[in-house]
């Protein structure tokens, strides 16, 4: 309660009654007394003393209000204040006051309050910071990865996908969160691998960690095969375990094992019927040495026919590895000036005098980088001790389906049998083929040396495989945050729940917008452009867009152009 009202309440509980009883008793005191000056005497005194317990009682009163009261009101006020808004607050107490130590045990408590709460909030804030830090860390590393990378919830449904697993499918595929794993692969052997998985953890075990499964993979709606290995995720919430499928497309290499088989099958084949004629041939022709000369120049002509096709065999055998190496897995796509600038690097250690400088427009190669680095190294350290120059020019000209890297000095052009040696040299640190004709061979090329077109020059020209980035557009790439996870959509509520009665917040819809030639569909106006943006959550799903032009197939009205 109010201090002033419980003071004016004590007044009128207690003075009150209490100034009645003195007034009876006055008045009673006045009855029993035989004179009037003895009544009015004791009236007097009675009422004197009622008026002075009554200020005695008001002041007493108004020093604990001043004193005690109000400054314990206004510690109240101040503990909501220091407990809700300013830990440092000030009391606002008189000089002299009844609270004694009370203040400054307050003062105390909120100076302690205050440095819990700047020592929690830098803690949380070091603590976000970490968090955040380490989040955006582990997007670079997944945005970074090569394999494409799908974590699910146990029901198949995406809750992660890097920029990797686009590339994977196919930047025209409908990869997105909340989708489910099974619109991108065969249904049977994931849900085969899970199953096994999930056995191997619930018959021993459970609180291990889940070994990971590779197995072959096709997609729904293309041709292409995925190499892929699948994981549990650890069953926190005891809702059943998630799990994770890393996947690369291994088509092309399951066409190279193929077309290898078939050309082995092709040599067994091939082989086996001239081997068995030119051995009976050689049998006949040793075991009868007074054998007829018509008979003989007919075993003769069997074994010249005979080692021919086997001739023919072998030089295709050799065209088909050739193919096949030119396509092994060290291929890589990069660009001429990076090759350029790694050659320089390369150059800087073993001829430091030696200078060479990318020129012309960069194109794009699919070669084995590391190796064409060094035969390029190795080429241009031959031509400064054999034209004795310190510049070396690297340029690259587009070819037929071809990218021909051109050194160019100044200078006169390097002899056959030269380059015939030059190719025949070892180089170190590398991994297979250590011989410059070998990385030639490999990449199905060759190498000679001409006059420049520039007066005084000369260069040596390498055709290399060119890469299909040359010819393709490029693919769009995410934002630099793309919303490529969302880990609280294992625990959204199943879609058999009224869509009605559901916030925004919770839902997955598409946003669409389009642009017309006008606002009359029924007088001929036409769609000519269309968008649709996904929303999941109450996000936008900036990496997951659509947009195309529409052609209306009639005129767009200038007022419709203006708008």
């Amino acid at each position: 309660m109010n201090p002033r009202r419980l003071f004016w309440a004590v007044l009128v509980v207690v003075y009150i009654p209490l100034a009645a009883m003195l007034a009876i008793a006055a008045w009673w005191v006045a009855g029993n007394l035989q004179q009037a000056e003895q009544r009015f005497v004791a009236l007097a005194f009675l009422f004197a003393g009622g008026f002075v317990l009554a200020v005695l009682l008001a002041l007493v009163w108004a020093a604990l209000d001043y004193f005690l009261l109000r400054p314990m009101q206004s510690l109240r006020y101040s503990t909501e204040i220091m407990a809700h808004t300013n830990p440092l607050h000030e009391p606002e107490l008189p000089g002299f006051h009844l609270l004694g130590g009370l203040p400054d045990a307050l003062r105390n408590l909120s100076d302690r309050l205050h440095l819990s709460r700047t020592e929690v909030s830098q803690a949380l804030e070091s603590g976000a910071a970490r968090v955040e830090s380490q989040k955006l860390q582990l997007e670079t590393v997944i945005r970074e990865l090569d394999t494409g990378v799908l974590v699910c919830d146990r029901d198949g449904k995406i809750l992660l996908y890097n920029p990797a697993a686009l590339r994977v499918l196919g930047s025209n595929s409908d990869l997105g969160l909340g989708r489910s794993i099974y619109q991108f692969f065969a249904r049977e052997p994931v849900r085969h691998t899970l199953r096994m998985l999930q056995m191997f953890r619930s018959a021993g075990n459970r609180g291990g960690t889940s070994p990971s499964h590779e197995f072959v993979c096709s997609g729904v709606e293309s041709k292409l095969l995925f190499s892929c290995r699948l994981a549990l995720l650890p069953d926190i919430a005891g809702e059943g375990a998630g799990f994770i499928v890393s996947f690369t497309d291994a088509t092309r290499r399951f066409e190279q094992v193929q077309r290898r088989d078939q050309v082995m099958r092709k040599l067994v084949e091939g082989f086996r019927g001239p081997l068995a004629n030119l051995r009976a041939a050689a049998e006949n022709l040793v075991s009868a040495p007074d054998m007829e000369p018509g008979t003989r120049r007919a075993f003769e002509g069997i074994v010249v026919q005979e080692s021919a096709h086997l001739s023919r065999q072998v030089e295709m055998a050799e065209t088909e590895r050739e193919t096949l190496l030119g396509n092994r897995w060290t291929m890589t796509d990069v660009l001429s000036t990076d090759l350029a600038n790694s050659v320089q690097d390369s150059l800087a250690e073993s001829s430091p005098e030696l200078t060479l400088t990318a020129v012309g427009v960069p194109l794009w190669l699919h070669v084995d980088c590391h190796a064409v680095v060094e035969l390029l190294a190795h080429l241009a350290t031959r031509v400064r001790e054999q034209a004795d120059t310190r510049q070396v020019d690297l340029e690259a000209l587009m070819g037929d389906r071809r990218v021909y890297l051109d050194l160019i000095w100044q200078g006169e052009p390097i002899p056959d049998a030269t380059l015939t040696a030059w190719l025949e040299q070892s180089m170190e640190g590398l991994v297979g083929s250590t011989r410059a004709a070998e990385i030639v061979a490999a990449h199905d090329s060759d190498l000679w040396s001409r006059p420049h077109r520039r007066g005084g020059y000369a260069f040596l020209r390498l055709p290399l495989p060119a890469s299909p980035r040359q010819w393709q557009p490029p693919v769009p790439e995410l934002p630099a945050r793309p919303e490529f996870y969302d880990f609280d959509l294992a625990d959204a509520q199943h879609p058999s729940e009224a869509l009605a009665e559901r916030p925004l917040a919770d839902l997955e819809f598409v946003v669409f917008d389009t642009e017309t030639t006008g606002l009359n569909p029924s007088g001929g106006d036409e769609v000519v452009a269309i968008a649709g943006v996904r929303m999941l959550k109450g996000r936008i799903l900036s990496g997951e867009l659509f947009e195309r032009l529409v052609n209306p197939r009639r005129h767009i009205p200038s007022s419709s152009t203006r708008f």
